[in-house]
């Protein structure tokens, strides 16, 4: 009751996607590499045409690699740009997605921050007593989530954004640092990490419960419980036919061997 009286509780929605996968799904395409191999194809070609006119005959190795490799090439770079044609996928989102690459490699943790939670976090706010603070400051870790951040701001604070003209701005005056987008990851990719781990543990636990509560109920089985199963019963069933059958079988056996012993002792007698 205490916190709903001096606090106002605010969630934000701090990433542009839930999680690193989703981010490297969306904003990384196979094009790219197209790209990569077309570029490595216009230096290839272009180092081959180098050499062939620097070769001061026909007889020189460098003209004749260069002459007859060059085709195929100019080939391969045609074939690429088609494709990259088709795609749509132009130098703009070549360049757009070299710059991801390089914050994925660099920051393996990093996913994007929407721009509006962080011109929010950066937001300042003063108290009655005139202290300036950073909304960030605010962040209350133990409250957020997965996906989420929970802001648990002061209800009596004064929101002073503008610059009062003659006087210098909230900006300046303010003692806390404006943060960029990778400092404030710093502070939201371990509290997210973190809730993340949490979720983990917790269906590792319940799974862990799982599997104990089922091998508890498969202990109390009895070989009469597995014995009266349809199929061990089925089964038993079939070997004791197949055995009735193989005695049955055996004394026909035996009588036939008999009637055929009889007939032809009579045969040696007569």
């Amino acid at each position: 009751m205490e916190k709903e009286e001096k606090y106002t509780f605010k969630t934000i929605i701090p990433f542009k996607y839930k999680s690193r996968q989703a981010y490297k799904r969306h904003e990384t395409a196979g094009e790219f590499w197209v790209m990569i191999a077309t570029i490595m194809l216009i230096i290839s070609i272009v180092t081959m045409m180098g050499l062939a006119i620097l070769g001061l005959s026909k007889s020189s190795l460098f003209a004749l690699i260069g002459t007859s490799i060059s085709p195929f090439i100019f080939f391969a770079i045609l074939s690429c740009i088609i494709w990259l044609g088709v795609s749509e996928y132009r130098v703009g989102d070549f360049i757009d997605e070299c710059i991801v690459r390089y914050k994925m490699r660099k920051y393996p943790n990093y996913i994007p921050i929407e721009y509006s939670a962080i011109t929010e976090l950066n937001g300042i706010v003063k108290t009655q007593n005139g202290e300036l603070f950073r909304k960030y400051q605010f962040i209350n870790a133990e409250q957020s989530g997965t996906n989420h951040i929970t802001l648990q701001v002061p209800k009596n604070i004064v929101f002073d954004t503008y610059t009062v003209k003659g006087k210098p701005s909230v900006e300046k005056m303010c003692m806390f640092n404006r943060l960029s987008e990778m400092e404030l990851s710093d502070i939201l990719i371990p509290i997210k990490q973190y809730y993340e781990d949490k979720e983990y543990r917790a269906e590792m636990e319940r799974k862990e419960a799982e599997i104990k509560r089922q091998s508890e109920i498969n202990s109390r089985m009895t070989n009469e419980d597995i014995n009266n199963l349809p199929l061990f019963k089925s089964m038993q069933a079939i070997a004791d036919k197949t055995e009735q059958d193989n005695n049955k079988y055996h004394k026909e056996m035996q009588s036939n061997l008999k009637d055929n012993q009889a007939i032809a002792e009579n045969m040696k007698s007569s």
